[in-house]
């Protein structure tokens, strides 16, 4: 169930902010999208380096 919202935005005035909206922006933009072929088999599974298990238990 999605809810409208009714309004206008105002943009952030502070450089730092402003790049923190466009960030969160384009992560969201690219949730929805679908991934590609190379970015299906980038996601696959790995094994753990033995240099990092202390760190995992």
């Amino acid at each position: 169930m999605q809810k409208l919202i009714a309004g206008q935005l105002q943009l952030p005035q502070n450089k730092r902010q402003k790049l923190l909206h466009k960030n969160a922006g384009e992560f969201l933009i690219s949730l929805q999208r679908r991934k590609d072929t190379a970015e299906v088999l980038a996601d696959r599974l790995t094994s753990t380096p033995a240099g990092m298990l202390p760190m995992v238990f």
